[in-house]
């Protein structure tokens, strides 16, 4: 995108233009047209002049292909109305709106700024400079959340910083009037928002939303601002100053009973703080836990292989980009009788924590397959006896910790493959026969939980052309009901994308989960394996 990209967000994102190129006309209303600023999928962003005024103008057009839909139409006059409503510094200003002979227009104040996504990439804040910008964004919100509008879509992108270094908020897209969202369907299937910023309710039901959505979206930036870095979901609050972090704790409760119920409550403990004498040692330790965070993210890096290239399979990883995987761990392995041992562990608590016992795991795990390559083990290798072997000396070894682990062996001699799911419930099974994907479930106690219990692999054939497929998302410990939303939704997905390749598949079947279940504290975390067998 161009820039002032902020006004060019997608709103309803399931909706695509193919219309031909835009000429640009002379005049809009009563403003005069002087470029293309940017465009979306949805709109288009002029740069244009008043007669009556000196400073430039900015103009958001909706696509004359999208006039048609009424729906698009409506919410697009909507935006207008809102920003109208809302009248306040820290909020775009709105100059007019009405139609012209091609469609639709808003005229926007034009801001000279950068977006605060790239002031969070670009910049590095002290925390009571960041707290200031999210007071500005907060009294925006307080404003709007008084005429009774909610946001829906607050983010890094929506906010802007100008030259004179105040916020501003835009883009009211997907905004809307509390009173009419109540009269909307419920559970209308379809994300309308961003699922990094998102509260569990508006994933749930973009529609069941209230005021303290909006502040669940501006905890997430005030995480961001004071580490400096984009989260991506991935919330770890061990990095937030010790005095900050009730504040952001409860601006980020999941129940929404929970959290902040009125901005004015966030602004009133914000300012608090930024008087309190806590401030400066705060400050100070700042920078020691950035530079923890960065020093172990690097080790963790060494925690984890690299994918290997084995020419009887192809394997797919996906994980999300921008995250440290301090919760989890995997690893491959081919056995002197060239059958392969595949590797994926998780933390219950996905903490910096979790990297010592996932280390100690990873140890021991190695020293274990050592023995095959060793000829220490004269016994061929089976996933239940592994695992039962392995969970002994980790119950030794790991200071009460507990992990969950799935440890599946691929035979190719064998056509087949066996696995123990410790902890994780399931393996999806695309046949090359044809059909829809299986799943096979395996249901073993955490390893590390005691140390005589056996373990019992699940087995099955496994042929050329054969696809598996495993995630962490669908834990043991989850609720059933949320576990079966996964299974169906992890099958859907790989049924409606069978015909990708595992680099392919892995990646859309990790977005569309994330999608749908992100939670706060550690679902950013979550990888997807997909294995596919070549001969």
């Amino acid at each position: 995108m161009k820039n002032l990209d902020f006004y060019n967000q997608t709103t309803l994102p399931s909706y695509r233009s193919t219309a031909p190129p835009f000429v640009l006309p002379k005049h809009i209303g009563p403003y005069k047209i002087d470029t293309l600023l940017g465009h979306g999928s949805m709109s288009l962003l002029l740069l244009g002049s008043h007669p009556e005024r000196a400073a430039p103008i900015a103009i958001k057009v909706l696509l004359p292909s999208l006039l048609s839909n009424k729906e698009l139409s409506a919410q697009f006059l909507k935006e207008a109305e809102i920003i109208s409503l809302a009248d306040h510094p820290n909020i775009v200003k709105l100059y007019g709106q009405g139609e012209w002979e091609n469609g639709l227009y808003i005229a926007m104040e034009f801001i000279q700024g950068i977006s605060l996504r790239q002031f969070i990439l670009n910049k590095s804040l002290s925390i009571k400079r960041a707290l200031d910008i999210v007071l500005e964004i907060s009294y925006a919100l307080l404003h709007l959340h008084t005429h009774g509008i909610i946001h829906r879509d607050l983010k890094p992108e929506n906010v802007l910083i100008t030259e004179s270094g105040n916020a501003k908020l835009i883009d009211f897209g997907i905004a809307h009037m509390i009173e009419e969202l109540k009269k909307k369907p419920k559970g209308e299937n379809r994300i309308i928002g961003t699922p990094s910023y998102m509260s569990p309710e508006q994933k749930q039901d973009p529609f069941n939303v209230s005021f303290n959505t909006d502040i669940y979206a501006l905890g997430i930036i005030i995480y961001e601002l004071i580490l400096g870095k984009l989260s991506f979901g991935n919330i770890q609050l061990d990095l937030i100053p010790k005095h900050l972090r009730p504040i952001l704790q409860k601006a980020l409760d999941p129940n929404p009973k929970l959290r902040y119920q009125d901005i004015v409550d966030l602004i009133a403990d914000i300012s608090k703080y930024l008087k309190s004498n806590t401030l400066e040692k705060d400050s100070s330790d700042e920078n020691d836990l950035l530079e923890i965070w960065e020093v172990l993210g690097e080790e963790q890096k060494q925690l984890l292989p690299q994918v290997p290239s084995w020419p009887e399979l192809e394997i797919g990883l996906a994980k999300p980009s921008g995250v440290y995987l301090f919760g989890l761990y995997y690893d491959f392995f081919r056995l002197p009788d060239n059958s392969f041992v595949i590797i994926l562990a998780e933390s219950p608590a996905s903490r910096l924590t979790s990297m010592i016992s996932l280390a100690v795991l990873k140890g021991l795990l190695r020293a274990r397959i050592h023995d095959f390559f060793a000829l220490k083990t004269k016994e061929p290798f089976t996933s239940s006896l592994f695992a039962f072997e392995l969970n002994q000396l980790f119950c030794h070894e790991s200071f009460g910790q507990k992990e969950a682990i799935t440890i599946l062996h691929l035979s190719p001699l064998m056509d087949q493959f066996s696995f123990v799911s410790s902890g994780f419930e399931s393996i999806w099974h695309l046949s090359s026969r044809g059909g829809n994907a299986r799943m096979l479930r395996n249901q073993s106690r955490l390893l590390g939980l005691e140390p005589n219990v056996p373990f019992f692999s699940t087995s099955d054939s496994w042929n050329p052309g054969d696809m598996l497929l495993i995630h962490p998302f669908a834990s043991s410990s989850a609720p059933a009901e949320k576990r079966a939303a996964v299974e169906a939704l992890t099958l859907k997905t790989i049924n409606t994308n069978k015909h990708l390749s595992p680099n392919r598949l892995a990646p859309v079947l990790l977005d569309t989960l994330q999608a749908a279940f992100q939670k706060r504290d550690d679902t950013a975390q979550k990888v997807v394996l997909s294995l596919l067998r070549i001969f």
